[in-house]
């Protein structure tokens, strides 16, 4: 009997703690929904009084926070940090590895000089076929002596910092999941040995690094629909969905970009993160939507590629798709990008009360969604 009654006592204690410990994850998750955007410096301070911005992403190259190895400078990060929380706003930091920059301007040069392979190829976007390097971070001496001391500091400057919501996991492109985007990125990667299980576990790894060093503060990860541009291979979609899937396991928050007005692939995107519904239902994790484009811009940029068409009537047919579908995903993140933000802050010279309108609608429901889920 003493030793049932002992046996229950444990179970109970077991429960108990596991009670508090999802209690207390709850809570970090908690008042973290709303609107979401990727703001540059020159549109920093017209918008600290955005009335519908909920939080920032404040993207930084590591060449600006450890030009020279193991001597790091995070003043002007903390400095934009400390504005946004002063202003109200949540943060997330986009530490960037590697973009798709000439000359390198990411990447400090002092890491190919340590021994870091460089992959060079004629890159896309504002490369506009010029060369561009990028340095092969799924290598072991590149993970162990060269982003393990990065996140290190990284985390011992902002760890538990009450104004920070989240670290954007930077695992490739600028911060995303995505190895490369680009067709010659695409070849120069494959070529240099990168294969979707290698990526895998450069990302799993890189997932337990994050949560050694920032266990004070969740992680989200941004992930556009593919791992590596190659039809023959539909983009590794299959290969990226799993990755997604094992890091909503691990706590991580997921932002799905690619968000458009097109009801099939948007439905694509609700199937991706469908498996992630329990998870953001239980107040783990959150779910978001968006995208790197804006989903919206002014009549001045609507009649060209790659934002021909990106009106008012676009903009709600997104929105109606991100909180649409026969599965009512639990959606409380919203990407936005800075047309779509200068345009619905009244205090903005390019206010549109339309837009204002319509994303202020799109907040309300995440916040619902969010009650539903916390209580709050």
């Amino acid at each position: 009997m003493k030793k049932n009654w002992l046996g229950y006592l444990g179970v109970l204690i077991c429960l108990l703690f596991l009670s508090l410990v999802k209690s207390v994850f709850s809570e970090e998750q908690s008042n973290r929904s709303g609107v979401y955007c990727r703001l540059s410096q020159r549109y920093m301070k017209g918008n600290l009084d955005h009335p519908l911005l909920d939080a920032v992403v404040i993207t930084v190259k590591w060449s600006q926070v450890e030009p020279e190895p193991g001597q790091f400078d995070f003043t002007a990060l903390k400095e934009q940090v400390g504005e946004w929380g002063k202003a109200g706003k949540g943060v997330v930091i986009n530490l960037m590895l590697y973009g798709q920059e000439v000359d390198d301007q990411i990447t400090p040069s002092w890491v190919y000089q340590q021994g870091v392979e460089s992959i060079w190829f004629s890159g896309g976007g504002q490369a506009k076929g010029r060369k561009v390097r990028i340095p092969k971070v799924w290598d072991e001496y590149f993970f162990k002596n060269c982003l393990e001391p990065l996140i290190a500091e990284f985390a011992r400057n902002f760890n538990g910092h009450p104004d920070i919501w989240y670290i954007n996991l930077s695992f490739g492109h600028i911060g995303n999941m995505v190895t490369q985007p680009s067709k010659g990125g695409a070849l120069a990667v494959e070529e240099a040995g990168w294969t979707p299980e290698k990526w895998k576990n450069y990302c799993l790894s890189s997932v337990e690094l994050y949560q050694k060093y920032f266990d004070r503060t969740p992680l989200m990860v941004k992930s556009a629909p593919l791992l590596l541009r190659n039809r023959k291979t539909k983009y590794y979609l299959n290969d990226a969905n799993e990755i997604i899937g094992l890091l909503g396991e691990r706590g991580v928050t997921v932002v799905s970009l690619g968000a458009n007005a097109d009801p099939g692939q948007m439905k694509n995107i609700r199937n991706r993160l469908s498996p992630l519904a329990d998870s953001a239902q239980a107040g783990k994790i959150r779910l978001g939507m968006g995208d790197d484009w804006p989903l919206w811009v002014p009549q001045d940029r609507r009649d060209q590629a790659p934002t021909q068409g990106y009106d008012d009537k676009n903009l709600k047919q997104i929105l109606k798709l991100i909180f649409g579908g026969r599965q009512k995903l639990p959606i409380t993140i919203l990407y936005l990008q800075e047309p779509e933000i200068s345009a619905s802050n009244p205090n903005h010279r390019d206010y549109q009360k339309k837009v204002y309108q319509i994303i202020k609608k799109a907040r309300k429901k995440l916040k619902k969604i969010d009650r539903k889920i916390y209580g709050k």
